[in-house]
């Protein structure tokens, strides 16, 4: 979330400040898991009369000498951005969130203070009301109103105050005015970019090493270059602007003096905005521009009464999520965590977090950033294992909850030490068992229906999980397809079975599961494999398929007959498999198939004559004589009178007719299939056996 910085940013109260802070119900606990020495995730979950709002909190023991929570700055250095994934990747933290506000227009730097590792890497803003969550050097946690002062001091003893520490462009909610107007700033080398604050007509830059010599004046221009690694380079504008052309010049040793107050021997700080808990009281939030207002994505951090505990806070706002205000957030760290104190830091569109599950190697996006992607953000507040990896100390057993009958469950264990240190378990020795089974690999297939307990162990150190097998009850649809789908007498093929689950997620179905017969030819079925005894003289069998309570028939076809495929909608059809293209595509009406006669007729060797007098239709195939008057429900078969339900009708200057009642008066047979809308035609070849 971004503050959008208006000219004359002021300090608001919002209406709410003399009124008492509703008080909610403690939100419900989903998850909690430790995630390294000291740390622990919770997402929680709160019902409002909007939805439900999840929220996922790191609770983290900063005492405990194996954990460090310390500021992550974008990509490594300020002006470059990066995602809360980008940084979680980059420094290999077990739990990361956004942090600081900033301006989205200016080059990529937080409006508040920040401490890596120590090192003064920005300053505060001039404002008043923006508070910042650090660790001092006893390893105690503040959230403080942070301010700065200094000074550059000439080497002729003059000096002028310096208002800032690696600071993009701001407007001052104290005066209303622009930050970088009248004032001086210095820059070190965290600051990437060639591009700094704001230098303005008539500006100065200069370029200091690291014994405080004066290397480099630039009077009107700003520098072009970074600023180079152990130094630093001043930017000074309108009055500073000449007090640098009248006191400074090449060569001189001048004085840099500038701290952070209160001062504690920070080794880390963020900045954040308006405080949201206070005294362990929600507090109504003060600090309050419409930007932040609403229903939002939120990220927050408090701290115990003792200063030992940090609480990181990331509220998300989704599909599955619906946000909070400010007050909300408020409530939920007074009643939830019992925070003394709490800040909120930036959110919107920035807030994501990201943990590291106990055995992961990577970190997992646990709070989404809503409907768009992560947004690149200035800083974040890491947390760290910094333990030794130690002997092996638990497994967790993975693999799915829920399979269908005849589906294959693989499992794995991730494995970590006393430390939570993920372990290499790929190299171990892995077992695997449900009852006194043991699994061959890391493999079950579900044969029953019912619920079972998988048993993962390495080196005597187990884990168990529950496995649901379910019946039909959990697909959507069952397909079977056939090597070969055409068949005859002495004939074998092998199939598959495949299910498509009520998630639409297709799996493979082991046939053992399933009873088989055929009709219509003879034959057996044993495994997954069919045999062809006699087709019958049939144009094609079924086979028939019984998985729990569904039933399936899968046509297998009389390679003595030749076969059109065609399918509804579209102009493309094969004939024993060579393509070929009609001008009309088929069509549905009526719960009736429509195909373009004279194609129809012809492709199979027949005669189509039309009267046009009479709008009639005749057909002469192998002796069958058909009489069809255009959109009449009666026609004439060999001279008799036979009523249809669906007329022949003209389309595109073709004639369309109802495919299965004109092939199986000319002793065709039509075998349909839903899926894809597919049409076959099949018929006898003059001379097959």
């Amino acid at each position: 979330m971004k503050v959008k910085l208006g000219k004359f940013m002021t300090l608001a109260l919002v209406a709410s400040v003399l009124l008492p802070i509703k008080t909610y119900a403690k939100a419900q606990v989903l998850e909690r898991e430790p995630i390294g020495p000291g740390a622990v995730r919770t997402l929680y979950q709160s019902q409002t009369n909007r939805g439900k709002v999840r929220v996922n909190v790191v609770e983290c023991d900063i005492n405990n000498s194996n954990l460090e929570v310390g500021l992550v700055t974008g990509a490594g250095k300020y002006t470059q951005k990066a995602t809360v994934s980008q940084m979680s990747k980059r420094v290999d933290s077990i739990a990361l969130v956004n942090g600081d506000f900033f301006n989205m227009r200016a080059q990529g730097a937080p409006l508040g203070a920040s401490v890596l590792q120590g090192r003064l890497v920005s300053a505060p803003m001039n404002s008043i009301g923006y508070y910042s969550l650090g660790i001092d050097g006893n390893n105690k946690a503040f959230i403080d109103a942070i301010t700065f002062k200094g000074n550059f001091t000439a080497a002729n003893g003059r000096s002028f105050p310096i208002r800032g520490l690696n600071k993009a462009q701001y407007w001052d909610n104290i005066t209303g005015a622009d930050s970088h107007l009248d004032t001086l700033h210095i820059y070190n080398d965290h600051w990437s970019s060639i591009s700094r604050g704001k230098f303005k007509s008539g500006g100065a830059e200069v370029l200091i090493n690291a014994n405080n010599v004066v290397e480099q004046v630039s009077l009107g221009s700003p520098l072009r270059m970074a600023v180079p690694q152990g130094k630093i380079i001043v930017q000074a504008n309108n009055s500073a602007a000449n007090f640098i052309r009248d006191n400074v010049k090449k060569g001189d040793k001048v004085q840099l003096n500038y701290a952070i107050y209160p001062k504690r021997n920070w080794k880390f700080l963020v900045g954040g905005h308006g405080l949201l808990v206070d005294n362990a009281v929600a507090i109504p939030y003060q600090l309050a521009p419409e930007s932040i207002a609403g229903f939002r994505p939120r990220t927050a951090a408090g701290i115990s009464a003792d200063g030992k505990k940090i609480y990181l806070v990331s509220v998300e706002k989704s599909s599955r999520s619906v946000g909070m205000q400010l007050s909300e957030v408020s409530n939920f760290i007074v009643e939830n965590l019992k925070c003394q104190r709490a800040v909120n830091l930036d959110g919107g569109g920035s807030t994501a977090m990201t943990i590291k599950h106990a055995g992961d190697f990577d970190q997992t996006v646990v709070t989404r950033p809503g409907p768009s992607a992560q947004r690149p953000v200035v800083n974040g507040v890491g947390v760290f294992n910094r333990a030794q990896e130690g002997p092996l100390a638990a497994v967790r057993l993975e693999g799915p909850s829920s399979i269908v009958l005849g589906e294959e469950a693989r499992f794995n264990m991730k494995g970590w030490d006393a430390n939570y240190v993920a372990k290499k378990t790929q190299a171990m020795k892995q077992l695997y068992r449900v009852g006194d089974q043991m699994l061959p690999g890391n493999s079950y297939v579900g044969r029953q229906i019912g619920q079972v307990q998988v048993v993962g162990n390495i080196d005597g150190i187990r884990n168990t999980m529950n496995l649901t097998v379910q019946g039909s009850e959990g697909l959507k649809s069952l397909n079977v397809k056939l090597a070969n789908p055409k068949m005859g007498p002495g004939m074998m093929t092998n199939f598959q079975v495949q299910g498509e689950k009520l998630d639409k997620k297709s799996v493979a179905i082991d046939p053992s599961v399933a009873q088989y017969s055929l009709e219509g030819f003879q034959g057996q079925v044993q495994g997954n494999t069919i045999q062809v005894q006699d087709t019958l003289d049939q144009a094609l069998g079924y086979l028939k398929v019984q998985y729990d309570k569904m039933t399936i028939k899968v046509p297998i076809y009389n390679k003595d007959y030749r076969m059109i495929e065609m399918a509804i909608g579209k102009k493309d059809y094969t004939i024993d498999g060579a393509k070929r293209s009609m001008d009309v595509a088929p069509m549905a009406t009526n719960n009736r198939t429509l195909v373009p006669l004279r194609f129809l007729v012809e492709s199979l060797g027949g005669q189509v004559d039309w009267d046009q007098e009479n709008q009639t239709i005749h057909i002469n195939h192998k002796g069958q004589d058909l009489v069809l008057p255009l959109d009449s429900t009666r026609i004439l078969v060999n001279g008799q009178e036979v009523v249809i339900d669906t007329p022949a009708m003209a389309k595109d200057q073709r004639t369309l007719v109802p495919i299965r009642f004109v092939v199986e008066n000319l002793a065709m047979t039509v075998d349909y299939q839903p899926e894809g809308q597919v049409v076959r035609i099949l018929e006898r070849v003059q001379g097959a056996m």
